[in-house]
């Protein structure tokens, strides 16, 4: 199983590109391609407006923020079980 999804941040740039799947998620935009691998992730978070995936980076973390308006609404539901299964703390607000 795995997803993709899409959106520009800023308008106007070249569009940001995401991939989650069972070996881990990753972003490639405007300042190049972050891949990570799931066993890094410390926890995750949904929101009405977007998914966050918090990788530990010393004293903070780095969020990996997947909007959802970037997914197709039939594909919500996957999403959020690709992250659940790979993520133990996950909440909804």
């Amino acid at each position: 199983m795995g997803s993709l999804a899409a959106w520009r941040k800023p308008a106007n740039r070249e569009p940001v590109r995401a991939v989650l799947d069972a070996d881990g998620f990753s972003h490639t935009g405007p300042s190049g391609a972050r891949p990570f691998v799931w066993g890094v992730a410390s926890q995750a978070r949904e929101t009405a407006e977007a998914y966050y995936v918090y990788v530990p980076n010393g004293v903070s973390s780095l969020v990996y923020w997947l909007p959802k308006r970037a997914v197709p609404i039939d594909e919500h539901a996957a999403v959020r079980q690709q992250i659940q299964a790979f993520v133990g703390r996950y909440r909804v607000r």
